[in-house]
C-alpha cells in the first residue's frame, strides 16, 4: 500500500511540472474478480487514474474513474470523455502486436503504452498531437 502511494506521488510530481495536460492511467496486480484499490487523482489538469491489489472492483468509468483532459495547439484544454475505448484499443494492440510502444487514437490523439506481465503491470500516457510533439515523442 504505501509503496503504490509513493509511486503515484512521484508520478504525479513528475508529470505535474511538464506545462500539459495529460492523462495517465495504470492497472497492476489484477486479482480474479478485479481490483481492490481504484482512484482517481488529479492535479491542475492532470489526471492519474490506478487500480491495484486484488478486489472486486472493475478499473472503469462505472467505479467512480473519472476521464482527464488533453490540451490542442490553441492551447484549448478538452475533455476525454471516456478513456475506456482507448484502453480497450491499445490492450487489443498489445496481445496482437508488441508489449511496448506507441500509437495514434483517432485523428487527435496519441498513446504511449507498455505492458509487463510480471505484477500484471500496465501503464498508458494519452497526450493531444500538440502536445506529443512538444513533448519530442512525434515529429
Amino acid at each position: 500500500m504505501v509503496k503504490s502511494l509513493l509511486l503515484t506521488a512521484a508520478a504525479i510530481t513528475a508529470f505535474s511540472f511538464s506545462g500539459f495536460s495529460w492523462i495517465k492511467y495504470e492497472r497492476y496486480n489484477r486479482g480474479i474478480f478485479g481490483y481492490k484499490y481504484v482512484n482517481t487523482s488529479t492535479t491542475g489538469p492532470n489526471t492519474l487514474v490506478s487500480c491495484s491489489d486484488p478486489g472486486w472492483s472493475g478499473c472503469r468509468k462505472d467505479n467512480g474513474i473519472t476521464t482527464g483532459v488533453v490540451t490542442d495547439a490553441n492551447g484549448t484544454v478538452r475533455p476525454i470523455d471516456d478513456i475506456e475505448p482507448i484502453v480497450e484499443a491499445v490492450t487489443a494492440r498489445i496481445t496482437k502486436e508488441s508489449t511496448e510502444g506507441t500509437m495514434y487514437y483517432g485523428s487527435d490523439l496519441f498513446v504511449k503504452y507498455s505492458y509487463k506481465t510480471e505484477g500484471d503491470r500496465f501503464v498508458m500516457e494519452v497526450y493531444s498531437l500538440y502536445e506529443a510533439r512538444a513533448l519530442g515523442y512525434i515529429r
